[in-house]
């Protein structure tokens, strides 16, 4: 499995899974096999084209909107996506491109799911989710006892929602902190992914994550925290755990 693929689906005899990549973006596409046609995935690609296409549009016109490590004030005319990502900044007090990969996951998937009865899209561990049965979502947390042993439970129509993870031990994305994984579960991903990386920015330590999560169950959206330092492991919210 690749080092940045921070989660697994359990199989599902009903979905069927392609990729897409687009320049850095990474895409793992999880639909009712009845809806995964050619012709969805081409809509697919062409989407995941215009949203990359708006966000790269915008940081043309707007350099310090790739680079802050603080929340931006977005135009109201700028892209939809845009938007969502600068108030998902915004709420968890980190840059707008702390929200990128959930936010594209996000508009994809609420694009997506007007042709899909069941759909879950995978950003580089960002996970947009939109099912009306149970699933499991297993979690990679680098070299610790917990990666591929525990997962999370979405229980039967509870989304959509958005389940992101940041880490500071694996992956390419930028992290301020050495949190082994930081799940964010919330009402959208653009939210889940910027909080996740604002939470994964106070781990240090193991002693560090009971801070992070009193951090992350503040923000209005968050539904579930799950942190992982070395041996140790916290968690809040609506979350059920399960062995795998």
């Amino acid at each position: 499995m690749p080092i940045n693929t921070y989660h697994y689906f359990k199989k599902s005899a009903d979905l069927k899974t392609f990729t897409l990549h687009v320049k850095e973006t990474h895409l793992r596409i999880s639909v009712d096999r009845e809806s995964c046609t050619e012709s969805f995935k081409s809509n697919s690609h062409d989407s995941l084209l215009r949203l990359r296409s708006d966000i790269e549009k915008y940081i043309k016109a707007h350099h310090n909107f790739r680079s802050s490590f603080k929340p931006l004030n977005i135009p109201a005319n700028a892209p939809p996506i845009v938007r969502c990502m600068g108030d998902a900044a915004r709420a968890a007090n980190v840059g707008p491109m702390a929200a990128v990969a959930g936010a594209i996951a996000e508009a994809l998937g609420e694009e997506l799911s007007k042709f899909a009865k069941e759909i879950i899209i995978e950003n580089g561990g960002d996970l947009y989710i939109q099912t009306s049965r149970r699933r499991v979502i297993g979690i990679f947390a680098s070299r610790t006892k917990f990666s591929y042993q525990i997962g999370l439970e979405i229980p039967e129509n509870s989304s959509p929602l958005g389940l992101c993870t940041s880490s500071g031990t694996i992956g390419s994305s930028i992290s301020l902190g050495q949190a082994d994984a930081v799940v964010i579960q919330a009402g959208t991903a653009s939210l889940a992914d910027a909080v996740a990386t604002a939470t994964a920015n106070k781990v240090q330590t193991p002693e560090d994550l009971r801070p992070a999560l009193e951090f992350a169950n503040k923000i209005p959206g968050v539904t579930g925290v799950l942190a992982i330092k070395g041996s140790a492991l916290a968690a809040w919210g609506n979350l059920k755990l399960v062995k795998i």
